[in-house]
Order: C-alpha cells, then sequence, then structure tokens
C-alpha cells in the first residue's frame, strides 16, 4: 500500500492497508490533527536495540512520551521506565507499573523531599545524588533506597569531591548501588563518552575497595534514532574491555529516540494557503510549534519531510511536480515554522500531510485512543474529542490511556465502543 506521493507506508511509517484506510476515513470526517502509534514498530525497535547494544538494557525516560501504550509496550518488553518529576510518578503508578520491586529510577538531579517520599510510597527505590544536599533529602525521605552517585557529564571530572560524596552517602547509612552519567551522546562525540566511562570504572573499583557493591552503571542516553555500524562497534568494543563479564556490572543507557520516535506519525491539516503565485508554496496547518511539534523541533533533524496523505474528498492529481515549500502551524507568525527548504508536490486546501518520527509526546491534548481493528496500531484524537468514548459511570481521570478504548470497523464505518 502506498501514499499519495507514492511512498511505502510499510517502510516509512509501519502502516498496512487497514490503517492507511483509517487514516483517510478521518481525514473525510474530521478536522483535527490525529496521531497513530505503531505498537509493532515499537517491538522492532527494542528487538534492534538488543542486537545492536546486547550488553546495555535500554532505558525510556518517561517525560520523553507518557502515551500509555507506549509506557505498558516499553515495560512489558523489558525497557526500565525513568522519572524525573513527580507527575511522571504518578502516570506509571494510574497504568500500574510501579510496584515495590518496580525497575524504575528517579533520576532527577534535584528533587524535593516530598516527591522523593511520594516515589517511596509508590514503590520506586532507585534515586540519584549528586550533592550533599540531595543526600540528606534522601536520608529523611526515602532511608532505604537504592542510591546511584550522578556524574554531570558537563563538567571536568573532581574525583576527590565524587569519593568525599560516596563516602558520605555510606556514612549516612545508603545503599550505593549505581553510577548514573548524565550525558547525551551523538555519534561524532562518542570519545567523551568513552572518557566518562573510564571514569566511571575508576570510582567503580575504588567504591568496592571501601565496601560499597556497585553494581549497576548508566551511560546516560545514546541520543540517535540510527547508530553505524562503526559506532555500535566501537562503543560494544569499549564495554567489552572496561566492564568484563566477570565484574558482574549491569550497564543500561537511555534510548528514547531510537525507541520510540518511529512509532508515532501525525496527520495534520492544511488550514490555508498562500495565495501568492510564486515558485515557493506557504502552507499553514492545524498544529504548530507549541502543539505536537513543541518537543520534536527541539531534536534537530528529528521532524522530517512529510508525506501527502491525499486530499479530505481523495483528490488524485499529477504529484511528479514539486515545489520548494515552507510549512507554518496555525498562527501564520514568523516563529511559527515547522519546516521550511522541504520539497512538495502541489497541495491544496484541506489536504493532509504525514509527519514520521514524532515520538517526543508529552501532550495533554492528545487523550484517548482507538484501535485499528485487526492490527497493531491505536489513533490518538484531541482531547475535544473525548465525549464519543466518555462514559459516565467510567468517567476518564487526567491520564492519556484512562478513556475506553473504541474500535472504528472500516467496512461499515461504524464506531464500536467495548467497555
Amino acid at each position: 500500500m502506498r501514499l499519495d506521493c507514492g511512498i511505502s507506508l510499510q517502510q516509512e511509517v509501519g502502516w498496512d492497508r487497514q490503517t492507511l484506510r483509517m487514516a483517510r476515513y478521518l481525514a473525510d470526517s474530521r478536522d483535527e490533527s490525529f496521531l497513530v502509534y505503531s505498537e509493532s514498530v515499537l517491538l522492532e525497535q527494542i528487538s534492534s536495540w538488543g542486537r545492536k547494544f546486547p550488553t546495555l538494557q535500554p532505558v525510556h525516560e518517561v517525560g520523553y512520551n507518557s502515551l500509555g501504550r507506549v509506557l505498558e509496550g516499553l515495560s512489558g518488553h523489558g525497557v526500565r521506565l525513568d522519572v524525573s518529576a513527580k507527575h511522571q510518578i504518578g502516570t506509571l503508578d494510574n497504568l500500574a507499573l510501579l510496584n515495590q520491586d518496580a525497575d524504575v529510577v528517579f533520576s532527577a538531579p534535584h528533587k524535593i523531599g516530598s516527591h522523593i517520599k511520594f516515589a517511596r510510597e509508590k514503590g520506586i527505590q532507585n534515586v540519584v545524588f549528586n550533592s550533599r544536599e540531595e543526600i540528606k533529602k534522601i536520608v529523611k525521605n526515602s532511608p532505604s533506597a537504592r542510591v546511584w552517585i550522578q556524574f554531570d557529564c558537563s563538567q571536568t571530572a573532581n574525583l576527590v569531591e565524587i569519593k568525599e560524596l560516596i563516602q558520605i552517602s555510606m556514612e549516612s547509612g545508603l545503599n550505593l548501588v549505581g553510577i548514573y552519567l548524565e550525558i547525551s551522546t551523538l555519534e561524532e562525540e562518542l570519545n567523551q563518552l568513552l572518557q566518562w566511562i573510564l571514569v566511571s570504572r575508576s570510582i567503580l573499583d575504588w567504591s568496592r575497595a571501601q565496601g560499597a557493591e556497585i553494581k549497576l552503571v548508566h551511560l546516560g542516553e545514546l541520543a540517535g534514532t540510527s547508530f553505524s555500524h562503526g559506532f555500535v562497534s566501537d562503543l560494544n568494543s569499549a564495554l567489552n574491555k572496561v566492564f568484563p563479564a566477570y565484574l558482574g556490572i549491569r550497564l543500561s543507557a537511555t534510548a528514547s529516540k531510537f525507541l520510540v520516535s518511529p512509532t508515532i506519525t501525525l496527520a495534520a491539516r492544511i488550514v490555508k494557503l498562500d495565495d501568492t503565485k510564486t515558485e515557493l508554496k506557504n502552507y499553514f496547518i492545524n498544529e504548530g510549534v507549541f502543539g505536537a511539534f513543541s518537543g520534536n523541533l527541539c531534536i534537530e533533524g528529528c521532524v522530517s519531510t512529510p508525506y501527502p496523505l491525499g486530499g479530505g474528498k481523495g483528490r488524485k492529481g499529477n504529484r511528479s511536480q514539486v515545489y520548494d515549500t515552507k510549512i507554518f502551524g496555525p498562527s501564520g507568525d514568523e516563529l511559527d515554522i515547522i519546516l521550511e527548504d522541504i520539497l512538495l508536490p502541489e497541495l491544496e486546501k484541506d489536504d493532509w500531510l504525514l509527519f514520521s518520527g514524532m515520538g517526543c509526546l508529552n501532550n495533554l491534548e492528545f487523550i484517548n485512543h482507538s484501535n485499528v481493528s485487526g492490527t497493531r496500531n491505536f489513533i490518538y484524537n484531541k482531547m475535544e474529542e473525548v465525549d464519543e468514548c466518555f462514559d459516565p459511570a467510567k468517567p476518564c481521570s487526567w491520564e492519556f490511556n484512562s478513556c475506553q478504548s473504541i474500535e472504528i470497523n472500516l467496512d461499515n464505518f461504524e464506531i464500536l465502543n467495548f467497555a
């Protein structure tokens, strides 16, 4: 099945024929933008990570994407979920993903004492620290916590200060179990990560000599949505050399962009055209930099040229000729520019565009979801459409995945509610 532009759906956005039919049905019947989450793509990304980095447990930062089905899929397939704020803990608790043995790390560098207590009450035992003040708050609010010492990798390593903090934590009776690197690594920055890996090994050896049983090392974030063979080979070689198997170290790294970005596709409608008759085409869509694009535009190269889905009325036409194009949000403001210097065929008002790789999403507007019958894909609609699935006997809470699921049967174009 192909898009209006001839691109293979299965290859580019993980859709099948039924999902495309549903998307075009929604384009015919609604005005608001919507998301499509492809669970099968998520499972393939998890498998791909395991093949590339067999010694690295993947970690997802809940703040990157907190859609309920995404979190459930990740947790159910061995991905650790780390949190950095109280409301993220509430999200996991609401999804029943927390218990007394929850493999979750509270990774915020600076935390309010009551939030540490809240995390403990919800079953989160892993907490990071990077200062004397954080140690005091942990001792007061979660004295039985499993603590990780966090390295600020934006500064030169101060081994004297690190060792002092470790001694203070041990003297305070805390259970020191891990090292947590606060670093985000792109391919060209691998050498910096390798230096901090060596620092981690040095601190690991010293800590064990002091009686600390450190068995966990978190390597920060591997920030790519893809990784070259050279990067994968060099990192794996370094890890095998610095942390040989006999040390018994469990390694992890944040993989949110790699795992989640390819799973989300945004469908947005063109609401206005620039009437200027020039070779530059300006299109205004119903999502802007303060909506679904807010987090994704902060990631260089994350938002790529969209694929035309086709008009809301299924308009066909010659799409072989392309034009220089700029895409704006609905305001049309010069700060509300989503993409520029891209090539697209000539489009019309009410045509729809698909933006793939939109995984950085923590937007409460997209709240209720519908399963595409016979697939592992899910549609997320805007908050104002929640009434379609609202049952007064089962009120929705603030959490994403709490509305009852609906299934759209495209053979009859009718909505079937499931309790």
